[in-house]
């Protein structure tokens, strides 16, 4: 889920980095976040919620509704992977205080639309279902229908897993209104059955994929060395979020040439071994 947040031409917006600043001369009049401990906070997105009372308050909302949350769904380990999305792909991307604003109420409108259980019409029972990407009033989803470990080593894991995918189209009103959903509709029809691979791994994370036009195996590092994913990269990037687990992102070492070039081209996919330097 991926929703652009540049600075606009509108001078009244604060940017980021003039929120940082502001963070500094009121560290000690407000020192509370209720996702994240203040002191500790490094990037300039958490010390602006620091800085600012409404942003803070706003985070406290959204931990409250997220926690509730993991209560009221079947499949815990997806929703968090969603939420650690939804921080690294849309909040983390904001460049200004309104973005984050923004992106916060939406977020809350998605969670809290869980707690109510006020979307029957939401495919929320499936434990396999992982959102792919929202962007422009339209999202679509992965549905994970079979997993199977191919090869495991110490380079990683390679994991081969049969999916669909689906999608809906929303107008600007209803995502204005409820923000993004967290899954898709019941009536929603689901493409057939592709097979994936997944590469779980610190020194090459990839996602993997038959390309017919090239009679080849694709391989595409849907991250950058901080583990973050956007734009046409996301929806692979929460796929192997969900298939590797929440904290596979951590301690990546991708190296610059994968991270300039970051599509390989191989044989099958158990190549994707002798890749790793």
């Amino acid at each position: 889920m991926t929703i652009d947040c540049a600075l606009g031409s509108d001078s009244k917006k604060t940017s980021i980095f003039s929120i940082a600043v502001l963070f500094f001369s009121s560290l000690f009049t407000f020192s509370y976040a209720a996702s994240f401990t203040c002191a500790e906070a490094t990037t300039l997105v958490e010390k602006a919620i620091c800085s600012e009372t409404p942003l803070s308050n706003l985070d406290d909302l959204l931990t409250q509704s997220y926690k509730k949350a993991l209560t009221n769904v079947k499949n815990v380990d997806t929703l968090k992977n969603q939420q650690r999305a939804w921080l690294l792909n849309v909040r983390n991307k904001c460049q200004d205080s309104t973005c984050l604003v923004r992106v916060y109420n939406q977020r809350l409108a998605a969670l809290n639309g869980i707690n109510t259980s006020a979307t029957p019409t939401e495919d929320n029972g499936s434990k396999n279902v992982v959102l792919g990407r929202c962007h422009m009033s339209s999202c679509w989803w992965w549905k994970v229908e079979k997993m199977e470990d191919v090869k495991s080593e110490k380079k990683g894991k390679l994991v081969k897993a049969y999916v669909k995918t689906t999608g809906e189209t929303y107008s600007d009103s209803e995502v204005e209104k409820s923000g993004y959903p967290s899954f898709p509709p019941k009536k929603s029809k689901w493409e057939g059955v592709t097979e994936s691979f997944i590469f779980c791994s610190k020194k090459l994370p990839t996602y993997i994929v038959y390309e017919e036009e090239k009679k080849k195996f694709v391989a595409t590092i849907p991250f950058d060395q901080s583990g973050e994913s956007s734009g046409a990269t996301e929806g692979i990037g929460n796929l192997y979020l969900y298939i590797c687990g929440p904290n596979s992102t951590k301690g990546f070492e991708i190296s610059q040439e994968f991270l300039e070039s970051p599509q390989i081209t191989i044989d099958k996919p158990t190549d994707i071994f002798n890749s790793v330097k």
